[in-house]
């Protein structure tokens, strides 16, 4: 601090409780979300006006100890900047502060403070990138392990699929054949019988025997039909998977039998619903998602809806995207009012969405997007192929 600072913060005192005033309030709007009722948007606004806030302080006051409070601004940039971005701007700021702070307040030794407090804003950079790298191994963690959960799900429900394959290809081959012989048998039984006149008392067993041995073939053969019938796979335990990696989350599921048999279909499928819901919890905090399917011969229909804070979340959703991925590709979504609809191109994908259209279009499936108020709804459409249903389209 300098001597004659005693005088200058008395002329200032409202101006510097100000200051800090706003930088505190800057401060929470940059940190805070208040249940993603503040956008990305609001946020950066915040987060500007922290370090404009920085700069009118250090006007007011000329205290040493002041470059803290970029130092902070520093530490909490790495959500809003890129790495280079924000060591590049992180330097650019640390310069101008020590430049202006020594042609304002005439200090000397400005050069080494400046030398000083750089190392401890890159520190501050450093640890702040550590802990993102962390969180974001920690998110992809998370997300392995929801769909190792749910793949095991699917996996066991694929494997009871194939043992009730083996059941049925069992009893027709060999009980549906040693019956089939039987009934032969007992046939040319029943026939010599009547040829040779024999008695009733052994006639009538072996008509019996053959009445009975048909009955049981055709018993077979109907509950072979039934099992060949009915080898869809539900996949609602391997849903309900995922819902148990998310505390405080239910996922209501209707219409679970779908009529197809592709393993590889429903895996791609499964991880499209679990991207879904991992937006919808993460993105939007929800805590109910709804999810309907329905299974026609031509197509397979999949509509996720949730109770999270939709338009908000997805906004701030595109811009962290925009922020973390260089390839953001552009992708059509319909956001939709009380009045009308209208087809919109402004929302970028990440790579979490962008893999679920590419999955999709493996199956020449479509992805669409509605916003109606809060409410985020996600309709999947998968056409099943008439020479080989749910085969991937070799194209």
């Amino acid at each position: 601090m300098m001597p004659n600072a005693d005088p200058v913060i008395q002329n200032n005192q409202p101006f510097i409780i100000l200051g800090f005033l706003g930088y505190l309030i800057c401060f929470i709007g940059a940190t805070r979300t208040f249940n993603n009722r503040l956008t990305i948007t609001h946020q950066r606004l915040f987060f500007t006006f922290m370090l404009l806030f920085s700069f009118f302080i250090m006007s007011l006051i000329p205290l040493d100890f002041l470059p803290i409070l970029t130092i902070v601004w520093a530490a909490i940039s790495l959500h809003y900047l890129s790495p280079a971005r924000a060591f590049l701007i992180t330097s650019v700021t640390v310069f101008t502060w020590f430049t202006l702070y020594a042609v304002l307040w005439e200090q000397r030794a400005a050069f080494y403070s400046g030398l000083l407090y750089y190392a401890f804003h890159m520190f501050a950079l450093m640890t702040s990138l550590q802990v993102l790298k962390a969180q974001q191994a920690s998110d992809k963690a998370k997300a392995l392990n929801v769909e190792l959960v749910a793949a095991k799900e699917l996996l066991a429900e694929s494997t009871k699929q194939q043992e009730r394959t083996r059941i049925a290809r069992e009893l027709h081959d060999l009980l549906g054949h040693h019956l089939t012989a039987l009934n032969i048998n007992l046939q040319v039984a029943n026939h010599l019988t009547e040829k040779y006149d024999s008695p009733a008392d052994l006639k009538q067993p072996i008509s019996q025997s053959y009445f009975l041995a048909k009955l049981l073939l055709s018993d077979v053969r109907e509950a072979v039909s039934v099992i060949r019938e009915n080898q869809h796979i539900d996949i609602s335990k391997a849903i309900k998977g995922i819902e148990s990696s998310f505390p405080n989350l239910t996922i209501n599921v209707t219409d679970t039998e779908l009529n197809i048999e592709n393993i590889e279909l429903l895996h791609d499928l499964l991880r499209c619903i679990q991207e879904a819901v991992t937006n919808a919890v993460k993105h939007g905090n929800a805590s109910v998602v709804n999810i309907c399917l329905i299974s026609t011969d031509s197509t397979i229909e999949v509509e996720i809806t949730d109770n999270g804070n939709g338009y908000a979340n997805r906004s701030r959703y595109v811009n962290e995207n925009l922020k973390t991925h260089s390839n953001v590709k552009k992708k059509d979504y319909v956001e939709a009012s009380s009045n009308n609809k209208q087809l919109c191109t402004t929302l970028p994908f990440g790579n979490g969405l962008t893999g679920m259209q590419e999955r999709l279009s493996s199956y020449n499936g479509t992805a669409t997007f509605e916003i109606i108020g809060t409410q985020v709804t996600i309709r999947l459409n998968i056409p099943l192929l008439d020479n080989t249903e749910g085969a991937k389209n070799d194209n």
